[in-house]
């Protein structure tokens, strides 16, 4: 967190989108969110981990619209 670095796979950017999609329900606006980023290098397990995770964090967060990016080759 020191280096401003993106933190593709671990749990804070799920944690955030959790709270950005509750604010948005309260104040009425709708929600997009964009997800399936991992740090993995190739198509892993640690790859489908992570994207699972980034997947169930849109589901809970009540997003309208979500994005995927694919970052592997």
């Amino acid at each position: 967190m020191q280096s401003g670095a993106p933190t593709f796979g671990t749990p804070e950017p799920g944690h955030i989108m959790t709270i950005v999609g509750a604010l948005a329900r309260r104040l009425g606006v709708p929600f997009r969110s964009g997800g399936g980023l991992c740090a993995s290098k190739i198509p892993d397990a640690q790859a489908a981990y992570e994207s699972a995770n980034k997947i169930a964090s849109f589901c809970l967060s009540g997003s309208q619209f979500y994005a995927t990016y694919s970052r592997l080759a």
